[in-house]
């Protein structure tokens, strides 16, 4: 695979072909500048004459959105996106972001980066190897600038998410319902309560839309989340749930 070279900048090196053992290169860490500087200039030339949507431009894009998800959960595990927010005049209040969470926040400060950075600096033209940033920098800066937004709207999400499976567990209450006594029934619903009692306004909507039948993709637009996030919260609860309403006798 290989870019087909097109008009050049004005004094550019003589550019050969680039293959996908160059962009898989280009994303390590430790490349050569010699080597970095010829990969951007091509990736710079391929983009501006091609788009994004092509089979080599969908490639790179997803190497790269796999290099920011690595890039941004460092910065989140340190605390040093904070930081870095700070310095871009864009700071937000700093919290310790459990461990669980580090990769739900960090892919959706990717994601959120990469559509800035796709619209401004490759669709808008605004990105250029020789403006001095490479493609990494310029993308990185993109998610560092993209985090307060996503940061809020991920608290706002979050509400002090607790870790249950919403469906399985309101599921197992119908259950019980139907096949236990009155005095069950009112323990079992009890424990739930308490199980739910934390949650706030925004996923108490969360849990009515789960129980209503609203699929991620519809209860996302709703709320505005992605679906990937809804589903991950969704699954990643399932475990708690019911070792909690175990534990509390729900399900004894």
């Amino acid at each position: 695979m290989g870019f087909v070279e097109g008009p050049r900048e004005p004094d550019d090196p003589v550019l050969g072909e680039l293959s996908s053992h160059d962009v898989d290169h280009y994303f390590r860490s430790g490349v050569d500048e010699a080597h970095r500087v010829r990969v951007d200039m091509l990736l710079h030339q391929h983009f501006r004459e091609r788009g994004l949507a092509d089979g080599v431009s969908k490639m790179v894009l997803n190497q790269l959105l796999g290099y920011g998800l690595e890039y941004v959960k460092g910065l989140v595990r340190s605390g040093g996106i904070f930081a870095s927010s700070t310095r871009q005049g864009r700071g937000v209040l700093r919290q310790d972001v459990p461990p669980h969470d580090v990769e739900d926040l960090s892919s959706e400060v990717v994601w959120d980066g990469y559509v800035m950075f796709c619209e401004r600096g490759l669709l808008g033209g605004k990105w250029s190897p020789y403006d001095g940033l490479s493609l990494k920098q310029y993308y990185s800066n993109a998610c560092v600038l993209a985090f307060p937004n996503t940061y809020r709207r991920w608290q706002r999400g979050r509400r002090d998410w607790v870790d249950v499976e919403l469906l399985d567990a309101w599921s197992t209450v119908d259950q019980l319902q139907a096949d236990r006594s009155p005095e069950d029934t009112v323990v079992t619903q009890a424990v739930v309560d308490s199980l739910f009692k934390h949650i706030g306004h925004s996923d108490s909507a969360l849990l009515a839309l789960v129980r209503g039948g609203y699929n991620p993709a519809e209860i996302g637009e709703l709320m505005r989340l992605k679906p990937h996030t809804v589903e991950v919260r969704i699954s990643r609860a399932r475990a708690v749930a019911r070792r909690y309403l175990s534990r509390e006798g729900g399900l004894s």
